[in-house]
């Protein structure tokens, strides 16, 4: 659930870029945001995603199952995307058209980047 739902039940646009970064982050780590993540410390999978991408571990929130069988360069940056649309700020998420436009490589990541994670490249 978006951040602004959450507080106020403030559906917007940008309430379905939050959803949609969650289910990628979801696809990747191949872990539920509804299940509690396995460390103490984090609750939700964005949060573990967050912490990660921080310590310069971010490829340990992919699927164990790959193994070494993905390419680290596509899984970035997905991550990357991902970790922008589940900004606790809907005002920092890009729309849903310019999220399909990074993924597709059409638009550059780095600029709609505020501080929200240091994205590992």
């Amino acid at each position: 659930m978006a951040t602004e739902y959450g507080l106020c039940y403030y559906l917007s646009p940008k309430a379905d870029v939050f959803s949609f970064g969650i289910v990628t982050l979801e696809i990747v780590s191949e872990k539920s945001n509804n299940k509690p993540i396995p460390r103490e410390e984090f609750f939700y999978l964005p949060d573990w995603a967050y912490r990660l991408n921080q310590e310069g571990k971010i490829l340990q929130l992919v699927d164990p199952y790959l193994g070494s069988e993905y390419s680290k360069e596509e899984a970035l940056h997905v991550i990357n995307v991902a970790l922008l649309c589940v900004h606790s700020s809907r005002e920092f998420r890009a729309t849903m058209s310019q999220t399909i436009d990074m993924l597709e490589g059409r638009r550059d990541i780095k600029r709609f980047y505020i501080g929200v994670a240091v994205f590992q490249y």
